[in-house]
């Protein structure tokens, strides 16, 4: 008995204790919100202490802490650090955004980096930085903002694309386009056919953020694919609030500011006469030539192009817990050249849930685009200029009216009429029939999708993963033929007037699947990022085309309706990068990759791309850290290796 009373006494004192320790503890209830409502996440520190609680679903949290007088830390990334004491924590804490953290993160290779932490040469690019006005393509929106970069245009035909250069060319043989990465999926140099780039998938009007990276030490997280720079885009997402539905659009007029100078038809006869006189066989042979008619084939040719663009977006956040956000775009452009046109439509949709507060956050987004091109000679551009001004451009009748027996109506140089024309190629063709007797057109369809999910380990948030499944579609229709009864149908000697043409298709599908983790921790004034992860791409294309013979719809040829020329290619990869910092001063970032490309022979066809960087922040230093005119004085050295796997398609070794 007296054992038995000894551990009653003992058991008492025990729950006593304790109780006096829960009297003693201070307990602190409340919300924390934003302007939109609940902060799901937010973390509540009590300073000097491993004690801590995060809000629920309603923003809502609980916390017991030493006393009225110990130091609360509200905090969550992307808002302002708050502290309270706890007797003077109020019962609604309002977090506001820290708009210098929004903008100082950049979007680099597989994560973030701040600004302030940039060792490489990087240059990103915000939304309200990029070039406004009546931008049609995506590229126009980075025209002079990134040094070195180069955007030199095409043909200037609707829809043409621009030739893009980071810091020059870096092969003679091989590809000099950078790589291109979407929200995360590389794409392939060729990825869509029968657009005029990459960046034409993207509507521009869906654009968050560009981020350049230039050289080597940075670029290097893409190893055999970065030779040539990397140009990284994040698409818009959805946000908290109400959901918002805006329309933008614009119409544009265009118009060529000057024409080839050439001579009048006046000047022009004078020249002949005084030139080639006549009562000499080459003299009357040329002046044969000439009529009585006075024609400006260039204003002919040339049209005054009016384009309009038109863009629907809804976004909003379905609880506060499923960002989303649709768009849908609309683009036609004339060319100044006639029968040039190109249409464009586009339809973009992201979602992002996130589950157990916030820990595990699934994106979803997947977008398409349509485009529809009819494609004019530009060869006609130079032919109006040095072509016959003297001639009517059209084969008249005895009444005047245009003989459409004969080449289609368009006059040509040539002896007889109608089914008796004979074409003078030798004198070529004329412009109208250059334009108006070719059907060149195509369409394209690309598709890219996207499944990615993050999760942020539970007790752990410092480590989180990232698994990330990515899908490239993409088909090209093309038909290209002249018109029967044409000038161009007359000289194929093949099938005289009646002519014939081709139609092909080109198909491409990008596969992807990229996993890394990543471990972000601060000790004090110490600073360690470290990534690393896995890569798999599977690239598959096909292409086949067939001919056929006007009028009669015969095949031409063998049969060549069915995939042809089927290529495909694998990349496997395995990466690591390791950022580690001293006081936002002294930064080191070191990144290796290793690549496995079957371009290449099996005896070479691993490459291992290393490089390191180092900065010091001078703007953080003390003799320098309140110089307001100084905003950042950076010092950087880096070395690194890329490679350049775009050799050729299939086995090319």
């Amino acid at each position: 008995m007296n054992k038995f009373h000894s551990m009653i006494t003992v058991l008492m004192l025990v729950i006593s204790t304790l109780s006096a320790a829960a009297q003693d503890a201070y307990v602190v209830k409340g919300v924390i919100q934003d302007q939109i409502g609940p902060v799901i996440g937010a973390t509540v520190m009590e300073q000097g202490t491993t004690n801590g609680a995060s809000t629920g679903l309603d923003g809502d949290y609980t916390i017991a802490v030493s006393g009225p007088d110990a130091m609360l830390e509200f905090s969550c990334i992307g808002y302002k650090t708050q502290i309270f004491k706890a007797s003077e924590v109020p019962a609604t804490v309002m977090l506001e955004e820290d708009t210098f953290f929004l903008d100082d993160v950049v979007v680099i290779g597989y994560g973030t980096v701040k600004k302030e932490d940039m060792t490489g040469s990087i240059v990103a690019i915000k939304t309200e930085e990029l070039n406004r006005g009546a931008v049609v393509s995506t590229q126009d929106m980075l025209k002079g903002k990134v040094p070195g970069l180069q955007i030199i245009p095409g043909d200037g035909g609707p829809g043409s694309g621009s030739t893009i250069r980071i810091r020059g060319a870096a092969s003679l043989n091989a590809s000099n386009d950078p790589l291109i990465v979407i929200d995360g999926v590389p794409i392939a140099a060729d990825g869509g056919a029968g657009m005029a780039n990459p960046l034409e998938t993207i509507n521009p009007n869906d654009i968050e953020s560009f981020t350049v990276l230039k050289d080597a030490s940075s670029a290097a997280i893409y190893g055999s694919r970065a030779s040539n720079g990397v140009i990284i885009i994040t698409t818009k997402r959805g946000k908290g609030g109400r959901p918002q539905v805006s329309y933008s659009g614009s119409v544009s007029v265009q118009t060529n500011s000057e024409r080839i100078p050439v001579m009048t038809p006046g000047e022009f006869r004078e020249y002949v006469a005084e030139t080639f006189p006549a009562g000499t066989a080459t003299g009357d042979y040329v002046q044969s030539h000439l009529g009585n008619v006075d024609t400006d084939w260039q204003s002919l040719i040339f049209r005054t192009a009016i384009s309009h663009d038109h863009n629907v977006s809804l976004s909003g956040n379905v609880k506060e817990r499923m960002p989303y956000r649709a768009s849908v775009g609309w683009t036609s452009q004339q060319g100044t050249l006639h029968t040039s046109k190109y249409d464009r439509g586009t339809l973009d949709i992201s979602i992002s849930p996130n589950f157990f507060d916030n820990h595990l956050t699934v994106s979803l987004s997947g977008r398409g685009v349509y485009t529809n091109q009819k494609y004019a000679d530009s060869g006609a551009v130079g032919n109006a200029a040095f072509f016959n001004p003297t001639q009517d451009p059209y084969f008249r009748n005895e009444d005047g009216s245009i003989d459409y027996t004969t080449t289609n109506g368009f006059w040509n140089y040539g002896t007889g009429r109608g089914e008796n024309f004979t074409p003078n190629t030798l004198l070529g063709v004329g412009p109208l029939s250059q334009l108006y007797d070719v059907d060149n057109y195509g369409s394209a369809m690309r598709m890219i999708g996207n499944a990615q999910a993050d999760y942020k380990v539970h007790g752990f948030e410092a480590l989180k993963f990232n698994l990330s499944l990515g899908l490239d579609l993409s088909q090209y229709n093309s038909h290209n033929g002249v018109n029967p009864g044409s000038f161009q149908a007359y000289a194929d000697t093949e099938n005289r007037g009646i002519g014939q043409y081709s139609e092909s298709v080109q198909f491409r599908r990008n596969q992807v699947l990229e996993f890394y983790a990543n471990f972000n921790k601060e000790w004090g004034i110490h600073h360690l990022d470290v990534m690393a992860g896995y890569s798999w791409q599977h690239f598959y294309s096909y292409d086949r085309s067939v001919s056929y013979f006007n009028v009669t719809g015969e095949q031409k040829g063998d049969d060549s309706r069915y995939p042809a020329n089927r290529q495909e290619s694998y990349l496997v990869s395995f990466y690591g990068r390791i950022n580690y910092s001293i006081d936002s001063r002294y930064l080191f970032t070191f990144t290796l990759r290793n690549d496995a490309s079957s371009r290449f022979s099996p005896q070479t066809r691993w490459g291992l791309f290393p490089s390191g960087a180092f900065a010091w922040n001078i703007k953080e230093e003390q003799f320098l850290k309140n110089v307001s005119p100084v905003s950042q004085l950076k010092f950087r050295l880096s070395a690194g290796q890329t490679g350049q796997q775009e050799i050729g398609s299939n086995y090319p070794y």
